[in-house]
C-alpha cells in the first residue's frame, strides 16, 4: 500500500505499471501494436516550442480570386474559409489576443482596415485613411500594437477602432513583408537582398539577422508559434512553394508545395498570420492525447485518487 510519506514514488510507481494493469483488465486494444514505433519525441524549433505541436494554420488571402484560406502548414493543404466580399489589394493580415479579432489592412483609398470573420472570411469595414502604399499589416502579440508599413518607408500606429493611421517612425528600408513573433519581436523579409531582418519599432532601425540563402519571391510571412519558424509562400507561382525561414539565422528552406489553392499563375498571396495568443493569454494549448495515453493517465489518476482516500480513512 502506498503512504503518503512514499506519495510521489507511488506516482510514478503508478504511471510506469498503468499499462501493464490496462492489459490484464482486457484494455490490451488501447495499448501500441506489437512492432510498432514508439511516437517520435518533438525537437523543440528556434522559437522553444517542440516541432509539428498544435495545428500551424496559417491565414492566407490569395488576391485574385479575392478569397480567404487557411493553410496547413504541416500537411501543406489549404482550405476555403470563403471570399472576402471586397478588391483585395496588397496589405496584411494581424490578429488581436487581446479580443480574438482578426484584421486585414487593404491598400484601397488609401487603406482600409477590415475585421476578417474567422468562419466564413467575409471582411467588415472598420474605416480607412489615406495612408500611402501601406502593403504589409501586423499586429503585436504582447500588447495588441497594430502596425502599417509604408512603401515610402515609414512605420504607422493603426487605431484598431476606427483604422486611423498615425506616423510612428521612418525606417531604414521597404517592410515588403513581415511578422511579429510571440515575444513581440518584429521580424521583416526583405525580398529584395534576401536577407532577414529585426526591425526596432521605436527607431525604425533594421538590423540583418542572416542570409536567407536561396531566392524567396514573397511579399507575405508570418510566425508560427507552434514550430517557431517564420513561413512565406512564393507570389506568381501556382505551384505555391511555401518557405520556412529560421529567426535566428535567416535561414531558409522549401518546405513544399500547398495544395488547395487556385490554380493561377499570377497568384499574389499578399496577407498572411498565424493567430498568436498573448503572452498573458490565460489560454493554454494543450496536445490531444491518444486513447491509450488517455487510458494510462485515466489510471494513473485512479490511483492517486485511492491514496488519497485510504489516508483520509486511516
Amino acid at each position: 500500500m502506498c503512504t503518503l510519506t512514499g506519495f510521489s514514488r507511488c506516482v510514478l510507481v503508478s504511471l510506469a505499471l498503468a499499462p501493464a494493469a490496462l492489459a490484464q483488465t482486457g484494455s490490451s486494444s488501447l495499448a501500441p501494436d506489437e512492432g510498432q514505433a514508439s511516437p517520435a519525441i518533438l525537437a523543440p524549433g528556434p522559437g522553444g516550442i517542440a516541432d509539428g505541436f498544435g495545428a500551424s494554420l496559417m491565414w492566407v488571402v490569395e488576391n485574385q480570386s479575392e478569397q480567404v484560406f487557411v493553410v496547413d502548414v504541416a500537411s501543406l493543404s489549404a482550405t476555403l474559409v470563403g471570399p472576402s466580399g471586397i478588391s483585395v489589394n496588397f496589405g496584411g493580415l494581424g490578429y488581436d489576443p487581446a479580443t480574438a479579432i482578426l484584421y486585414a489592412w487593404s491598400t484601397d483609398a488609401g487603406g482600409s482596415l477590415y475585421t476578417v470573420d474567422q468562419t466564413v472570411g467575409t471582411f467588415g469595414l472598420v474605416g480607412s485613411d489615406p495612408l500611402f502604399g501601406a502593403d504589409t499589416f501586423d499586429i503585436r502579440p504582447t500588447d495588441s500594437l497594430a502596425i502599417a508599413w509604408s512603401v515610402l518607408g515609414e512605420l504607422h500606429d493603426i487605431d484598431l477602432g476606427s483604422g486611423a493611421a498615425t506616423f510612428r517612425v521612418a525606417t531604414t528600408g521597404s517592410g515588403i513583408a513581415s511578422a511579429f513573433g510571440p515575444d513581440g519581436t518584429y521580424y521583416n523579409l526583405d525580398r529584395g537582398d534576401d536577407i532577414l531582418y529585426t526591425v526596432d519599432v521605436d527607431t525604425g532601425v533594421r538590423t540583418p539577422v542572416g542570409p536567407l540563402g536561396i531566392d524567396v519571391g514573397s511579399t507575405n510571412v508570418a510566425f508560427n508559434p507552434d514550430d517557431g519558424y517564420l513561413y512565406a509562400i512564393e507570389i506568381l507561382d501556382a505551384t505555391y512553394p511555401l518557405y520556412r525561414i529560421d529567426p535566428s539565422s535567416g535561414a531558409a528552406v522549401v518546405a513544399g508545395n500547398v495544395t488547395g489553392l487556385p490554380a493561377n499563375s499570377g497568384q499574389q498571396i499578399t496577407m498572411s498570420t498565424f493567430l498568436i495568443e498573448g503572452q498573458g493569454s490565460s489560454v493554454l494549448a494543450i496536445p490531444a492525447m491518444s486513447p491509450y495515453g488517455l487510458a494510462v493517465l485515466g489510471s494513473a489518476l485512479a490511483l492517486v485518487a485511492l491514496v488519497l482516500l485510504t489516508r483520509r480513512r486511516a
